[in-house]
């Protein structure tokens, strides 16, 4: 598999102290998530001017209420729902590829709903929510950073992550 060049929206640093709270391991399967706060804040708008959208049941604030922060904490939540552990919103952490799954399969729930979509499909063509990475690796020194592969959605629909 071909790694990616890591061009992350957050310091290098902040990442390195979440590792080593961490201590990565050769069991242990760690996504990244890099934000698009600027996507994320398009995405949120979308919403409040759709407000007749029906909200999947996830998401914990009302669409007035929804903020970035709480867009993200939920999908964070709902993605470590089954399995994994979270790190803040930037760091998720698998320690079986059963754990893993979990959390993948509910990535996809959230990004294939049929609830958000509308406002997905409002968004600029390339435009990603966030972009995954799965690290290999202790540190950002002597990590391999893998992009995280999504598989193709219906027709129709746009990917939140790549």
């Amino acid at each position: 598999m071909v790694c990616a060049p890591l061009m992350l929206q957050w310091e290098f640093p902040q990442i390195d102290l979440l590792l080593k709270k961490i201590r990565p391991n050769e069991s242990n399967i760690i996504i990244l998530v890099d934000w698009d706060y600027d996507a994320l804040s398009a995405f949120v708008a979308a919403l409040k001017v759709d407000v007749k959208i029906s909200l999947p049941e996830w998401i914990t604030t009302t669409i007035e209420a929804m903020t970035v922060s709480s867009l993200t904490n939920d999908i964070i939540s709902v993605a470590t729902q089954f399995g994994g552990t979270a790190f803040g919103r930037l760091v998720l952490v698998m320690h079986s590829l059963q754990e893993y799954h979990a959390v993948t399969t509910m990535l996809r729930r959230v990004e294939s709903g049929t609830e958000l979509q509308p406002c997905m499909q409002k968004m600029s063509e390339g435009i990603f929510l966030a972009s995954l990475y799965i690290l290999s690796g202790s540190s950002l020194i002597v990590a391999e950073v893998i992009p995280y592969e999504n598989l193709a959605l219906d027709e129709g629909k746009r990917s939140m992550f790549k």
